[in-house]
């Protein structure tokens, strides 16, 4: 048995070496820090101990053997202690924030004995001074963390200490391009020896090997990370060394390159590699973000900020975007007029702060204050543009607008032109624009290989085809685009696309596949948002007709409930969210007996759908309002309004399962001459008219 011979680690290698060439019986085990790497040798890293996840409850965290640890060391120390509610969030903390190294968590553990364990957690930034007073039994390297990490420090080469110190502001870990664009060139480090010292400071475990691309699944080149009390050490000694400020900076220009260089691929057929290439480094892109506000660097830091954008959007991280661009909006320092105006724009238009916004004041605002910014330097901002127009109620701009944009040189944005196109034509319930715009697109988006929009052009497409009552079409276009979209991390885009399906399969009767895709959606939104209600009001609805009465009722008036604390019905897509909720929550009201409440449902619903100026979600609420005129014997009426509501939608849209089963009901109520003519009377009408039509307050009520 060689223990801890990592400092003497070449006699060591020669003596085994020599030994198991004259000894063939012999085996011998050597503890190290480094490999002996001599022939015949077989590694078996020791990695730390496992961890729980950050809000285990206290029986699950015991599983692992780093809590584990911690709780039989800290009993000793403390004979009150045990891991409970109360006290498991802070071991859990320290556990994961020392790496689940051994010795590290014994040494907080025996600091119960003077400090409680929240106070522990929360000094851990100061783990150096806090991690003292280790056996005195021990060897002297064993005393404290620090003594444990000058140990291994001591044992590297100057050039491993130097880029060791460099790496240690890596928050996300580097690979062999990070590490020589911000650790090599001056101190000893040259740019050709970095993949051989990386190595070197992986075999010294100052370094692990986390893998071989930005994830498991994914190819890439191999990734490596430091232990947080490495970085932590490593960090004052590149203080000390006076470097700090100069690799902080060189880390912060890399990246920032690194994501302008990205910000156009995520727009190409290398999307995907680019994407989660930027995943993987977004702790990294974050700190560059911190650093460059800190320093003062306006300019960079509101250019990385807005390039990030489009990733947070492919990535369903609006919140992110809003953090980051609002912290760009701090640095001091002239900033580049076009990329200031975008962020603040972006600000003010997301920001649930700004409340009551006059949407047509702020698209003129908006569109005076970009066009004379050259713009078309931001494909996005050329892409937002026609739509601002239309937002200020300026159609001839608009279609100014989007020509020009016909013509822009990025490819990309000329395959968004008819994406915008066939969302303003299904607003306007055109459905032969949609098909068109949404066909146009999807040619484009698959030519340039962008996955984001070849999987917005299927899934309206996919919608088309339900309209068409042609349900396999539907489902061969949505289960592309699913399977396309599954490749990224967009998880409020994927809840809306697994309510589509959901829809898809609650039509062909198959409530199973319905309610599977329902819950996906669900589960896939934050339970807080505005997104997580509208699904939340899909899954009621299937959960309804699944039988789950109770349980749909709880799902609805959750849903309800967060959508009343988003009360601003002028914030963009608000108002759809509203009108759909509250539409869901009327038809279940109704099917439940109670008329009243869906009528008030309805009375919210409508003010909403309308201010929305999306007439596929006015026709919606026609449905239910249709519903609500039968409930009350007034078939006609009933008819009327269901024609009206297909003339907004601009289709008949025969398998929704709400719409088929009023048809049959008025029907038989009416008889089929009776019920056409109505519903004819109804279709007919002019758009202000079949608006105007579907509005609840004109349902007589019965007497």
């Amino acid at each position: 048995m060689l223990d801890n011979c990592e400092h003497l680690i070449e006699p060591a290698a020669v003596l085994a070496d020599e030994l198991l060439a004259r000894c063939p019986k012999l085996r011998i085990v050597a503890t190290s820090r480094e490999p002996l790497a001599i022939a015949g040798e077989h590694l078996a890293p020791v990695g730390p101990l496992s961890l729980p996840e950050p809000d285990a409850a206290p029986g699950d965290a015991l599983t692992h053997a780093a809590v584990r640890l911690f709780a039989d060391r800290a009993a000793a120390a403390d004979p009150g202690f045990s891991v409970t509610t109360a006290t498991a969030p802070a071991v859990i903390e320290i556990c994961r924030r020392l790496d689940g190294q051994p010795l590290a968590i014994e040494l907080a553990a025996a600091r119960l004995r003077s400090l409680p364990v929240d106070q522990i957690a929360a000094r851990l930034d100061d783990r150096f001074r806090l991690l003292t007073g280790g056996s005195r039994a021990a060897l002297p390297r064993q005393r404290t963390l620090r003594a444990v990490v000058d140990w291994s420090w001591d044992l590297l080469t100057d050039a491993e200490r130097t880029l060791a110190r460099r790496l240690a502001i890596f928050p996300a870990g580097v690979t062999e391009e990070s590490a020589s664009a911000v650790g090599a060139d001056g101190g000893g480090v040259d740019r050709r020896d970095v993949a051989d010292l990386l190595a070197a400071l992986v075999d010294r475990s100052l370094l692990v090997l986390v893998g071989g691309g930005p994830t498991e699944e994914r190819d890439g080149p191999p990734r490596y990370r430091m232990l947080e009390t490495i970085r932590e050490y490593g960090t004052e000694r590149l203080d000390e060394a006076g470097e700090l400020e100069a690799i902080r900076t060189a880390h912060a220009h890399h990246f920032a390159e690194l994501v302008e260089e990205a910000d156009p691929r995520l727009r190409s057929s290398d999307q995907l590699p680019w994407f989660w290439l930027l995943r993987a480094e977004r702790e990294n892109v974050l700190a560059a973000l911190r650093w460059l506000v800190d320093s003062g660097d306006a300019e960079r830091a509101t250019r990385l900020a807005v390039s990030l954008v489009w990733f947070w959007a492919l990535s369903g991280s609006p919140n992110d975007a809003l953090a980051g661009l609002r912290l760009a909006m701090t640095a001091e320092g002239e900033a580049d007029p076009l990329d200031r105006f975008i962020a603040e724009a972006v600000v003010e238009i997301t920001d649930d702060r700004n409340a009551q916004l006059d949407l047509r004041e702020l698209g003129r605002r908006l569109l005076e204050g970009l066009i004379p910014l050259d713009a078309s330097r931001r494909p996005l901002v050329s892409v937002a543009l026609p739509m601002l127009a239309w937002l200020a109620d300026e159609p001839e701009q608009a279609e100014v607008l989007l020509a020009a944009g016909s013509e822009h040189p990025d490819a990309w944005v000329r395959a968004a032109i008819p994406l915008a196109r066939a969302q303003w034509a299904e607003n306007a319930g055109d459905v032969e624009g949609m098909r068109e715009h949404f066909t146009a697109a999807l040619e484009a988006f698959r030519a340039i290989g962008d996955r984001w929009g070849t999987t917005a052009a299927l899934n309206g497409l996919g919608g088309i085809a339900m309209l068409d009552a042609d349900l396999e079409r539907a489902e061969e276009l949505l289960t592309e685009a699913s399977e396309l979209l599954s490749e990224f991390d967009a998880t409020d885009e994927r809840s809306m696309l697994r309510l589509r399906l959901a829809d898809l399969a609650y039509r062909r009767g198959d409530i199973e596949a319905a309610l599977r895709f329902a819950r996906s959606a669900s589960d896939g939104a934050d339970l807080s948002s505005p997104e997580w209600a509208m699904a939340g009001a899909g899954l009621s609805r299937v959960l309804w007709s699944a039988g789950e009465h109770d349980e749909a009722r709880t799902v609805i008036d959750s849903a309800l409930a967060t959508l009343d604390e988003t009360s601003d019905l002028e914030r963009p897509g608000i108002g759809h969210m509203h009108a759909l909720v509250k539409g869901a929550a009327s038809m279940i009201a109704l099917d439940d007996g109670r008329a009243a409440e869906a009528a008030d449902h309805l009375t919210g619903a409508y003010p909403a759908a309308v201010g929305s100026q999306d007439h596929p979600i006015v026709a919606l609420i026609g449905v239910a309002v249709a519903a609500l005129a039968l409930h009350h014997d007034r078939p006609r009426d009933a008819a009327e309004i269901l024609g009206a509501a297909a003339g907004l939608r601009g289709a008949e849209d025969p398998t929704n399962t709400d719409i088929a089963r009023l048809t049959t009901r008025l029907r038989e109520a009416l008889g089929a001459p009776a019920f056409a003519a109505a519903f004819e009377d109804g279709r007919g009408l002019a758009r202000a008219d079949a608006i105007a039509r579907i509005d609840p307050a004109t349902v007589p009520r019965a007497r």
